[in-house]
């Protein structure tokens, strides 16, 4: 189900405790069940981010407080994105509308800093000064209100190299599972 846009098996109600959701079949065939560890990957601290596209739309003491301080997830957190409670990054700039990837962290007028999760919008007229490489994605994901985060910068090879290497310790893992 998608609640924002109304489709689904609920029609587009939340999920919420008591609900039940329809199936396909009536039974589901017995097998083991497959699950890989996290890797010994605790959830970092300090999110990994490549700067931009936008960076260039802050001063650079408004990149160093982003990557300096540490931030609190706000209530306002969902699939969509999740806006972050800290030093605010003031700007009055916008930017053409542009193609939002997954984990953009786009910075609205009132300067907290909002990071774009799997439901996000396609566009977006905000500038971003950072995007959470794909290998922290998903533990970013797992942030619930009020966790506190902070961000690192790391080079666009630095984070094709960190893909690398967890892709590596994934089929590993799965080798080891069969």
């Amino acid at each position: 189900t998608h609640w924002r846009a109304e489709i689904g098996p609920l029609d587009g109600r939340r999920i919420t405790a008591g609900i039940s959701l329809p199936l396909r079949r009536a039974d589901a065939p017995v097998r083991e069940e497959l699950c890989l560890t996290s890797l010994g990957e605790p959830r970092p601290q300090r999110f990994r981010v490549v700067l931009g596209p936008q960076d260039d739309k802050f001063t650079p003491e408004q990149i160093a407080t982003f990557l300096g301080s540490v931030y609190r997830v706000s209530r306002e957190a969902d699939r969509w994105g999740m806006r972050l409670d800290g030093p605010a990054l003031a700007h009055d700039v916008s930017i053409v509308s542009d193609a939002i990837a997954p984990g953009s962290i786009q910075v609205p007028t009132g300067g907290q800093p909002l990071v774009l999760l799997a439901d996000r919008s396609t566009t977006g007229g905000y500038p971003k000064i950072a995007t959470v490489i794909s290998s922290d994605l998903g533990k970013m994901g797992q942030l619930m209100p009020k966790d506190a985060l902070g961000f690192a910068a790391v080079t666009a090879d630095e984070a094709v190299a960190i893909g690398e290497r967890q892709w590596a310790r994934l089929r590993q893992a799965a080798e080891a599972r069969r």
